[in-house]
C-alpha cells in the first residue's frame, strides 16, 4: 500500500484482510511518512536532501515492520481461520490441527504471567477508523479563500483523547462506576476532496437557491441533494467512517437543510457510514426554549468567513488558521464521541439472545373494535419499521405478539393507570397577577413498577389464551420486551397527558418494558424551539417515540443527545445531532435509523458477549493475580503445554474479534467470540482435573477467608479494648459535670453553717 487510505480500503471492503496491532502500526507509519513526503514536496526547492533521507528511512524501516507483522500473524494464526471455525463451530482446535502444527505454532507463550493474560481481554479494545474529508479548503473558492493543509490537523488530534473508555448512562447492577472495561481507539485520517466535488456542491446549492421567490431571506434545502453527490465520493473511497466538512461559497440568503416538518440543520447523517456538515449554512438555532443544556446557537459550528480577510488578495494569518483548524478538530472529536463511539445506555448490557419477542399491548379507553376517531398510531408501521431497520446476526429473529384490550374490561390495567396519574402545579406571571395551572401527567416509574408487578396476571389473562404453544420466555435464548401503549384519545380528547410531563414514550431497562401514551386534541407545544419557533408534537400519534424507546430498551442504547462525560461524572446533553433523519428527539419526524444507531445495535450485542467472556475470564484468573501466585507452577509438563495451547487459541480468537469489530465485520466478530467462549470452557475443564491445583485454589480461598477473619478479629479486639475506656471517660465526664458541682456546693454550705 502506498497510502494509509488504501490499506484500510482493502480491509473495509469486507474481504479477508484484517488489521493486527502490527498492521495498525504500519498504517500509522505510512500515514506519518506520507505526510512528511507531502510536506517535503512543498519545500522541495529548499530541502531536496531531506526528501531523499526520509524516503530512504521509510524504505528501510517499513519492510522490517511489515515482516514482523506477517511473521507474527503466521505464528499466531497457524492453520486456524474464520472459515475453519465457521465450518466446524463446536470442534476442538486440537482435533483440527496436526501435532506438528500444534507443536510449532501454538505451544509457546510470550509470558506466563497470569496478570498479563488478563490484559488480553480486560479491557477489550478495538478501533474506529475515521476520515475527516475537507471540501472547499483548497484556497480556490472565492470569497471564502482559505488554504488548509491536512498535516496541520495531526498535532491537534494528538492533543485530543483518541483513546476513549466507554461509559454507561445507567448502571442496573448497583455499581456507581459508570465506566465499562471496553476501550475504543479513534484513528483519524485527514484528506482533502477534489476541487470538482466542491464545485458540484456549490453549483447545486446556487441552483436551488436561485429558484426561491425574490423576497425570500431564509430557505431550507433538501439535504439529499447534497447527500447523493457526497455519497459517490464516499463509495469510491469506502473508508470506515467519513466526516465531510463543507466550506461552500457564501450566498445572499441564509440557507439550511430540512425535509418536511423537520427542524432546519447544517448537517446530515446518512444510513451509510458518512455524514456531512456545511459550515457555510445557517446559522441555525434549535434546542431548549426556556431552560436546558445542549442547545445549538450561532457559534456552535465554526464559521470560516471569520478567519478570512475581506481583501481576497490577503491570505489568513497563521494564528487565524490555527484557530480554525483547532475548532474543526474539536468538531470532529465531538462527532466521534457522540455519534461514532457513543455512550452505552445501560450496563450490564442485555444478555445475548437468539430470539427477541416483543409483546405489544395497546390499551384503549373505548371498546375494542370501535372505529378510532382520534388515535393515529399504526401497529403495522411500528412492526415494519423494527423488522426493516434492525440488523440481525445469523440465527437471530424478532417475533411480535400484538393485542388490543379495553380499559373498561381490565381492572388491573385501569388500577395501574389511576395509581400512576399525578398532578403538577405551575405558576405563570401575567400582566394582572400570577396564575396557577394544574397539569396531570403519568409517573413512568410508578407505572412501570405496577405493570412489572402485575405482569404474571397480565400474561395469564391475555397472552396465554392468545398463543398457548409459545416458547418458554424464561429460556436464555429468548429475550422478552413488554410494550404498553395507552390510547386515551377518547377520554383525553381535549387534554394533554404525557409521561413525566414531557415524553410520549419512556423505557425501563430494569423492567424490560416500554411505556407510551397518546391522546386526542391538537398539537402540543414543547419547551423546545427551532429557529425561534416553538416545537410541537402530535399527541395523537406516538409511533416515533415508541419506536425509539423500544430500540433503546431492546439493545441497551442511549438517545443521541445524551452521553456520559467521565471527568464531570454526569450526563451531558447535546442536541446538535438530533435534527437528523431518526426517530429520536422532537426535531425530526422520521422513523428510519441512521448508520450510528444500526452500528450501535450490532456492537452492543457483541459487547454483551464480551462482558460474559470477561466475567468468566476474571473468575478463572483473578484469584492467582490477587495472591501473586503462578498458575503454571501447579501443572505438570504435559498439562503446562496443553494450557499454553489453549491460551494461544483464546488469545488468537480475541485478537481477531478486536480486528474484525474495528472493520464492521460483525458476524466474524461473533464467531470469534463464540470460539473464545468455548476455549475458556475447555481451559476450565482442563484445570478442574488437576487435584494439586484444586488444593491450591482451596488454599487461596481459605487464606482469603482467614485474612477477612483476622481483620474481623482485629476489629473485635479493638472494640473490646475501647469499650471500657469509653465507658470510663463517660463516667468521669458525668462525675465532673454533674456530681462534682453538687458535692462542692454541699461542702461549702456545711462549712458556712459551722462558721
Amino acid at each position: 500500500a502506498t497510502s494509509p487510505t488504501l490499506s484500510v480500503q482493502s480491509a473495509t471492503a469486507h474481504s479477508t484482510t484484517t488489521l493486527s496491532p502490527h498492521n495498525i502500526t504500519v498504517m500509522r507509519l505510512l500515514s506519518w511518512s506520507a505526510s512528511l513526503r507531502r510536506r517535503a514536496r512543498r519545500r522541495s526547492s529548499r530541502l531536496p536532501g531531506l526528501l531523499v533521507l526520509l524516503l530512504a528511512c521509510s524504505a528501510l524501516l517499513l519492510p522490517v515492520v511489515v515482516a514482523r507483522g506477517e511473521a507474527r500473524t503466521a505464528t499466531s494464526g497457524g492453520a486456524l481461520s474464520y472459515h475453519t471455525i465457521t465450518a466446524q463451530p463446536n470442534a476442538d482446535p486440537l482435533d483440527l490441527l496436526s501435532a506438528s502444527e500444534t507443536a510449532s505454532s501454538w505451544s509457546s507463550l510470550e509470558t506466563h504471567s497470569v496478570e498479563e493474560h488478563l490484559t488480553h481481554l480486560i479491557p477489550f479494545r478495538h478501533a474506529h477508523y475515521i476520515e475527516v474529508r475537507l471540501v472547499g479548503f483548497s484556497g480556490e473558492t472565492e470569497p471564502n479563500r482559505l488554504f488548509v493543509n491536512e498535516d496541520d490537523f495531526h498535532k491537534f488530534f494528538r492533543a485530543l483523547h483518541t483513546e476513549r473508555q466507554l461509559s454507561a448512562i445507567e448502571r442496573i447492577d448497583g455499581n456507581m462506576n459508570h465506566t465499562v472495561p471496553i476501550v475504543t481507539d479513534l484513528v483519524y485520517e485527514v484528506s482533502k476532496a477534489e476541487e470538482s466535488l466542491s464545485k458540484k456542491l456549490a453549483s447545486r446549492i446556487t441552483s436551488e437557491i436561485s429558484k426561491r421567490p425574490a423576497d425570500t431571506r431564509l430557505m431550507s434545502l433538501n439535504p439529499f441533494l447534497i447527500t447523493e453527490l457526497i455519497k459517490d465520493d464516499f463509495l469510491s473511497r469506502e473508508f470506515s467512517y467519513s466526516i465531510y466538512i463543507l466550506n461552500m461559497p457564501p450566498q445572499d440568503i441564509i440557507y439550511s437543510y430540512a425535509t418536511g416538518e423537520d427542524c432546519a440543520s447544517q448537517m446530515h447523517i446518512d444510513r451509510d457510514r458518512f455524514m456531512w456538515i456545511d459550515l457555510s449554512a445557517g446559522p441555525v438555532s434549535y434546542g431548549p426554549k426556556t431552560s436546558g443544556d445542549g442547545g445549538v446557537r450561532d457559534g456552535t459550528y465554526p464559521r470560516v468567513h471569520q478567519h478570512v480577510h475581506e481583501d481576497p488578495s490577503r491570505d489568513a494569518g497563521d494564528d487565524e488558521k490555527e484557530q480554525l483548524i483547532a475548532e474543526l478538530a474539536s468538531l470532529a472529536q465531538r462527532v466521534a464521541v457522540s455519534v461514532i463511539s457513543p455512550s452505552l445506555g445501560v450496563y450490564p448490557l442485555p444478555s445475548p439472545w437468539a430470539r427477541l419477542r416483543i409483546d405489544f399491548l395497546m390499551i384503549h379507553d373505548h371498546e375494542v373494535g370501535e372505529r378510532e376517531r382520534y388515535g393515529m398510531f399504526s401497529t403495522s408501521a411500528f412492526v415494519n419499521a423494527l423488522k426493516q431497520d434492525i440488523p440481525l446476526f445469523s440465527g437471530q429473529e424478532i417475533r411480535f405478539r400484538t393485542m388490543d384490550v379495553s380499559l373498561r374490561q381490565s381492572a388491573l390495567l385501569s388500577s395501574a393507570l389511576q395509581a400512576a396519574t399525578q398532578t403538577h402545579t405551575s405558576t405563570v406571571i401575567t400582566r394582572d397577577s400570577p396564575r396557577s395551572y394544574v397539569h396531570s401527567y403519568l409517573n413512568s416509574e410508578l407505572l412501570g413498577e405496577y405493570l412489572s408487578a402485575l405482569e404474571p396476571q397480565i400474561d395469564a389473562q391475555y397472552w396465554s389464551a392468545e398463543d398457548p404453544v409459545e416458547e418458554d420466555a424464561s429460556s436464555s435464548s429468548t429475550r422478552v420486551i413488554k410494550v404498553y401503549l395507552f390510547d386515551l384519545s377518547e377520554t383525553k380528547a381535549a387534554e394533554l397527558l404525557l409521561l413525566d410531563r414531557f415524553h410520549q414514550a419512556t423505557g425501563s431497562h430494569r423492567h424490560h418494558l416500554v411505556l407510551g401514551i397518546q391522546t386526542g386534541g391538537s398539537r402540543a407545544l414543547l419547551d423546545h424551539q427551532c429557529m425561534g419557533a416553538s416545537v410541537s408534537i402530535d399527541p395523537r400519534n406516538a409511533t416515533r417515540a415508541l419506536l425509539a424507546q423500544t430500540v433503546n430498551v431492546a439493545f441497551g442504547l442511549a438517545s443521541p443527545e445524551r452521553s456520559f462525560v467521565e471527568p464531570t461524572d454526569r450526563v451531558h446533553t447535546d442536541w446538535r445531532f438530533s435534527a437528523i433523519h431518526s426517530p429520536y428527539g422532537p426535531f425530526s419526524r422520521q422513523t428510519t435509523l441512521p448508520f450510528f444507531v444500526r452500528d450501535a445495535i450490532s456492537r452492543n450485542q457483541l459487547y454483551a458477549q464480551v462482558d460474559r467472556l470477561q466475567e468468566s475470564y476474571r473468575e478463572l484468573f483473578e484469584p492467582f493475580v490477587h495472591h501473586n501466585t503462578d498458575l503454571h507452577s501447579f501443572l505438570s509438563s504435559s498439562q503446562h503445554i496443553v494450557l499454553d495451547q489453549r491460551l494461544n487459541f483464546l488469545f488468537w480468537a480475541i485478537q481477531n474479534a478486536q480486528e474484525t469489530l474495528s472493520l464492521h465485520q460483525y458476524n466474524h466478530t461473533q464467531r470469534y467470540l463464540n470460539f473464545a467462549q468455548q476455549e475458556l470452557r475447555r481451559i476450565e475443564v482442563h484445570l478442574q482435573g488437576n487435584s494439586e491445583l484444586d488444593r491450591a485454589v482451596y488454599r487461596l480461598q481459605v487464606e482469603c477467608t482467614d485474612q477477612l477473619s483476622v481483620q474481623y478479629d482485629g476489629v473485635s479486639l479493638l472494640s473490646l479494648l475501647l469499650l471500657p475506656i469509653v465507658t470510663l471517660c463517660l463516667a468521669l465526664f458525668v462525675l465532673f459535670t454533674l456530681c462534682l458541682p453538687r458535692i462542692r456546693a454541699r461542702w461549702f454550705a456545711r462549712k458556712r453553717k459551722k462558721q
